[in-house]
């Protein structure tokens, strides 16, 4: 690998890793502060929705993230932020006053009084988390929803896209689970943190090789690309579910998660055209989903979380026959058969290509190195 597209591919993946060490810090309510900032990406969504309180949403969810890893850990940001051919961008975004960066500081501050909401005051009067009903009825008589305007039923739409997304904060990410890698730590990845993971990989890829793309759209987009999930559950390849099913139920789903927002057309049109992957920024949404899959496991393998081959009796996985070949053939570790099932996705986008090559040569776990 020519030592210019090595050193771009260390450089995005370095501010990505950044990112990824959010899904590892634990705030209040056993909630990583990748998920804190999901929720606060998904208010952020639901209110511009309703209320059109800034005209680019994704430069607000480019400003919770950033804020969250600053927070996290200002130097080692500053230290990967200031090599990206995109930093200047990023801080010129977090340091201007801007609609965009006001609608981001409500939105943390309003996540702040929903979480409060749902883990103190829910639980208190001890309503089941499904009955939304009397979770709303009793959301009214606190005032909730006052919080994001003066109107009552735009402030129901907020409230219940928030409320149904909040379950992917909380949602293991199947391909970790006891049916699958059994991944070995106390704490697997959610649906919400690999969402963020996405987000984070989209805009460090993109700074260092610029693939011509509305990257607003693009992390817009990812940003609710799993709500599906939330009816569906996380249907992997390994599942018997194949890929034209799996579409069906997940646009009925996604149909009925986005509810009378506003917006609700243009959710639902970025997620058809996601699955369709007709035009480049749907290519490259596509892409980071996958490619930010196989990093995560890639990381969990650095980390020693990985199950040895020898110790997958209960992986669904080898129940197949191209992965027992692939065992044949030399895979030694997990991440060598998640490297040899998904290489062929990124054969048309050789920088994604290279990125999965540099991963499977590096320690992740060691920032890249």
């Amino acid at each position: 690998m020519k030592k210019k597209k090595e050193k771009q591919i260390k450089k995005a993946l370095k501010f990505y890793l950044d990112a990824n060490k959010l899904k590892y810090k634990i705030e209040n309510n056993n909630q990583s502060a990748a998920s804190r900032l999901y929720g606060r990406m998904i208010l952020a969504i639901a209110i511009n929705s309703e209320y059109d309180e800034t005209k680019n949403i994704g430069k607000t969810l480019k400003i919770l993230l950033l804020k969250s890893m600053m927070d996290d850990n200002a130097e080692s940001l500053h230290n990967n932020m200031s090599k990206l051919n995109d930093g200047k961008k990023f801080y010129k975004i977090l340091t201007s006053d801007s609609k965009a960066k006001i609608l981001a500081q409500k939105c943390i501050n309003r996540e702040k009084i929903l979480e409060y909401f749902f883990e103190v005051t829910v639980k208190e009067k001890n309503i089941f988390y499904d009955d939304f009903d009397k979770i709303y009825e009793l959301a009214e008589e606190k005032k909730i929803p006052e919080i994001f305007g003066n109107n009552k039923e735009k402030n129901y739409e907020i409230f219940r896209f928030y409320y149904l997304n909040r379950k992917l904060k909380f949602k293991e990410r199947t391909g970790w689970d006891n049916k699958h890698w059994n991944v070995q730590t106390e704490k697997r990845e959610t649906v919400a943190e690999h969402v963020i993971g996405t987000i984070a990989l989209a805009l460090g890829l993109n700074s260092e090789f610029d693939f011509d793309i509305d990257i607003d759209k693009v992390i817009y987009t990812l940003a609710f690309h799993e709500i599906g999930e939330i009816k569906i559950g996380d249907i992997t390849p390994f599942d018997n579910v194949s890929p034209e099913e799996k579409e069906k139920k997940e646009h009925e789903a996604i149909k009925s998660i986005v509810g009378n927002l506003r917006k609700k057309d243009e959710i639902v049109n970025l997620l058809f055209n996601f699955d369709k992957k007709e035009n480049m920024d749907s290519k490259i949404e596509y892409l980071c989903d996958k490619l930010e899959a196989d990093l995560q496991s890639k990381i969990y393998q650095d980390l020693g979380y990985q199950n040895p081959l020898s110790e997958q009796e209960n992986n669904i996985v080898f129940t197949f026959d191209k992965t027992k070949k692939m065992v044949e053939e030399g895979a030694e570790t997990a991440f060598d058969i998640w490297y040899m099932y998904d290489k062929e996705i990124y054969k048309n986008n050789k920088k994604f290509s290279k990125v999965l090559k540099y991963a499977r040569k590096n320690d992740l776990a060691n920032n890249g190195e």
